[in-house]
């Protein structure tokens, strides 16, 4: 095949894309402002989600993973992750975007109930989904967005769910176990764990904000103050608008919103003053069990995994380019990365589909 049929038929094929998710997301009141339309149902997503093609049979052409015009492995392991990015430039200021948050199962043999009181935040699945965006420059790379977590109320206790979604609240010292009315229904730390093993409570848990920073000493990992008016939960099939941007020195901007809730941090970031890029990650990040602690995959290998995310939306994807117009983050705007360790199966494990010309897609990430 030459290379004009083959841009013909991927030109085609994109386009029958785009108008497949275009009537999914009119059937779904995409541009209604109605409130009980915020958060998409499970069968408005898996409308929206077409089925993405698989790895090609021997001596057909290639798969296409994006509608980006390069894709390059990367040198990064341990977490699935789909990450397209935007092209190095001074000029470039930021990524903005709109979509829909995943619908996540999780893999049963893979959660980690922590030990420690002070690390109850840990006990959970110990595979984490995250949509975000960030930054890389020639020295240092940022990380913000939404990453799945622990829900807390207003007042700093844990809440814990049945498997008929009734709610309980747990103190902060972990001693006493609240219904949902506000009733005591345990109290001492071995009554508390026998009632929740009786209920079978499992935690609560959402999509939190969060932002990563480097260059500035170790690694530091960043969430708003449990119990503060700022620590906005986001839950899987709602709608949302998502952004970060250079804020001029050594500041960045992250913004977060669905609906009437919104999270907005200015924070210190050093090290982007010259050349960058800004980046949009779906991914399904992992922790292991080593001698019984929970440690963080960065940098090893993946770990199999029956943990399943789909329905993931973006409807567009834009880049700032400062004082100038945006630009659609596809083409030339855009560069696909592949992790080292799932490039091998990317087809497979990330099933992008539906493109559109304003940097939209869906995506389902099945390891």
């Amino acid at each position: 095949m030459n290379f004009e049929s083959a841009k013909t038929i991927f030109i085609k094929t994109a386009a029958a894309a785009a108008l497949l998710l275009s009537a999914a997301q009119a059937g779904a009141g995409w541009d209604t402002d109605l409130e009980e339309l915020q958060r998409l149902s499970a069968v408005d997503i898996t409308a929206m989600a077409a089925a993405a093609p698989r790895t090609p049979e021997v001596g057909k052409a290639a798969v296409v993973t994006s509608a980006c015009s390069t894709s390059k492995v990367f040198r990064f392991g341990g977490a699935y992750f789909r990450k397209l990015v935007t092209r190095e430039g001074a000029k470039i200021t930021g990524i903005q975007a709109e979509g829909a948050l995943p619908l996540v199962s999780f893999d049963p043999d893979r959660y980690y109930t922590a030990t420690e009181k002070k690390k109850d935040y840990q006990t959970g699945p110990l595979d984490r989904p995250s949509v975000y965006m960030g930054a890389n420059s020639p020295s240092n790379e940022l990380d913000c967005g939404l990453t799945w977590d622990r829900v807390y109320t207003s007042s700093g206790m844990a809440v814990l769910i049945s498997s008929q979604s009734a709610r309980f609240t747990l103190a902060k010292d972990k001693d006493t176990l609240y219904g949902g009315d506000g009733a005591k229904l345990a109290s001492g730390g071995k009554a508390v764990a026998a009632k929740i093993a009786e209920l079978k409570l499992k935690p609560e848990l959402a999509f939190r904000p969060f932002w990563r920073t480097t260059g500035m000493g170790e690694p530091s990992w960043h969430n708003p103050t449990v119990g503060a008016p700022d620590n906005v939960y986001f839950h899987p099939g709602e709608k949302i608008k998502m952004a970060v941007s250079f804020a001029g020195g050594d500041n960045f901007r992250l913004d977060i919103s669905a609906g009437e809730r919104s999270f907005s941090v200015t924070f210190a970031q050093k090290g982007f003053q010259g050349k960058r890029s800004f980046k949009r990650i779906n991914s399904i990040d992992q922790f292991r069990v080593v001698d019984g602690v929970r440690q963080g995959n960065e940098n090893r290998s993946v770990i199999p995994t029956k943990t399943r995310v789909t329905g993931a939306l973006w409807t567009s994807t834009m880049v700032l380019r400062g004082s100038a117009a945006p630009a659609a983050f596809t083409g030339v705007n855009c560069v696909e990365h592949r992790g080292r360790d799932t490039a091998a199966r990317y087809a497979d494990i990330f099933r992008a589909s539906g493109w559109t010309d304003n940097g939209g897609e869906n995506l389902e990430i099945i390891p």
